[in-house]
């Protein structure tokens, strides 16, 4: 196998649930703020079968393709979809996850409440690329294992454009290890209820 294919192929797997690219710094997540993307699921789902039943793009849709060749959020391009072409589902999904408030006694933390669509698909991508992390090896040791697998000069010899996809690809693979220990560790401390998201996900994606 080449080495283009092998970096697209590991990135592949990166891409089975989240796009999601960590440059610098990576933001906590707090318990609060998963508890809150993955209660809503309750009430958004009402909303996003009748999207589906419409044949408009749901909130909860994956497209593993448009994710890898744009290096894009699940949630944040959907909701970006959504403004720009079915505004008025926008509308409905922005009052919808604004007036949600999950139990706090359920989780015994305190009430997160979204302050936009936007930040509801912000959080839920972060869950998400907390929880594939947390459950592949290839993100774990895929990008080290990588490059020390790589012939010495290999990159050079490749034409520019090749290059340039596997530069692209490598940096995604690394960004991916950047995600912290304690997001992952809290997102699986939810990974019952998370189930019911995954199967939102399959059950929006035609």
């Amino acid at each position: 196998m080449n080495i283009v294919k092998l970096t697209l192929l590991l990135v592949c797997v990166l891409m089975t649930f989240s796009g999601v690219s960590v440059a610098g710094e990576p933001k906590r997540l707090k318990k609060s703020e998963v508890a809150a993307f993955i209660g809503s699921q309750k009430v958004l789902h009402s909303l996003s079968e009748e999207m589906k039943a419409a044949g408009v793009v749901s909130f909860f849709k994956y497209d593993p393709k448009l994710i890898a060749q744009k290096n894009m959020p699940i949630f944040v391009e959907n909701v970006r979809i959504m403004q720009k072409d079915t505004p008025a589902y926008y509308d409905r999904l922005t009052v919808i996850v604004t007036g949600y408030s999950h139990n706090p006694t359920v989780e015994n933390t305190p009430v997160y409440r979204f302050t936009s669509a936007e930040d509801w698909a912000s959080i839920g991508d972060r869950v998400m690329l907390a929880h594939f992390t947390e459950n592949s090896t290839a993100t774990q040791t895929g990008y080290d294992d990588l490059i020390s697998a790589l012939p010495p000069g290999m990159l050079d010899k490749l034409d520019p454009e090749r290059r340039a996809i596997v530069e692209k690809n490598l940096d995604l693979l690394r960004s991916a290890q950047n995600v912290p220990e304690a997001d992952k560790k809290l997102v699986e401390s939810f990974e019952e209820r998370l189930k019911k998201v995954l199967f939102e996900m399959v059950a929006a994606t035609p």
